[in-house]
Formats: C-alpha cells, structure tokens, sequence
C-alpha cells in the first residue's frame, strides 16, 4: 500500500467538503508568544459557503480572518 502525502489528505477533504451539504470553512489558529489567540488564517472554504456569507475571496490560502 502506498503512503499518502498532506498533499493528498487535502485533495481529499477538498473533495468531502465540495460534496457536502453542510457549509464547511477550515480555520488555523494564529498565536501570540503567550499563547492567546489572536487570528486564524483561511485554509480551505468551500463555495457556497462564500456565497452564503458573501464573501468571495475567502478560499484563498493563508488569508487571515481580520484581513477580511
């Protein structure tokens, strides 16, 4: 059996969440040095959910939330 790559992992959520019916955003955390959270960035967004919040865009990588 072939080992799969993060490469992979994530063509594979992408598709999950492109066929899902629920509206799916994929948030990372962003730190302070004291450990409080002070961002997320955008990892991964699915379509309808930027036309259901309005908010084209939101599915470029590394974007972060408060940039928006």
């Amino acid at each position: 059996m072939q080992e799969k790559t993060g490469f992979d992992h994530l063509r594979r959520l992408k598709a999950t969440a492109d066929a899902a019916i629920d509206l799916i955003r994929v948030l990372k955390v962003v730190r302070n040095e004291e450990g409080t959270i002070t961002d997320f960035v955008y990892v991964m967004n699915q379509p309808p959910a930027e036309i259901f919040y309005g908010r084209p865009g939101w599915s470029i990588p590394d974007k972060r939330f408060r940039a928006l």
